[in-house]
């Protein structure tokens, strides 16, 4: 009974620690922002609507939280909560392209996150700038606007 209780204490401890939302640092021209992150399940999720804050975006969060759009100078990237797609929609073509997310988005505190290797190049696509992940905790944005490298089959 005690090995069984230490279990459950030691799985749920570890469920918790996976969730704690602590942060990234996101360096735009020479301003650092701290992005709220966290890891959950060897992947690091990363608050959009944060980084869309740092990059003086606008974006338009529904009522209930669960969806997110972010207004770029040529297109409109949107999120919603525990759904694994995003879309851009290009403002020049009146055209969307939706993206499947390897893992879904989560809700949390009012936030939709999602994982941050694919929201970088997301945001990277829709913006024309490259977002750089220095390190797991560090994100730069690039100098200049240049050619995406985009992992992302779109």
């Amino acid at each position: 009974m005690l090995k069984k209780t230490l279990l459950l204490f030691t799985l749920s401890s570890a469920f918790l620690t996976a969730q704690t939302i602590s942060g990234v640092t996101f360096t735009v021209n020479n301003n650092s922002f701290q992005i709220p992150a966290y890891n959950f399940n060897g992947t690091i999720y990363i608050a959009v609507e944060k980084i869309a804050d740092a990059l003086e975006l606008v974006s338009t969060v529904s009522n209930n939280s669960e969806k997110i759009e972010i207004d770029f100078p040529d297109n409109v990237l949107s999120f919603t909560s525990r759904n694994p797609f995003a879309t851009i929609y290009s403002k020049e073509t009146s055209q969307s392209i939706s993206h499947q997310l390897k893992r879904s988005s989560h809700l949390m505190d009012k936030l939709i996150f999602v994982p941050m290797t694919e929201a970088v190049d997301l945001f990277s696509l829709a913006y024309h700038r490259a977002i750089i992940i220095i390190s797991p905790n560090k994100l730069s944005l690039a100098d200049k606007v240049i050619g995406v490298n985009s992992v992302l089959r779109i």
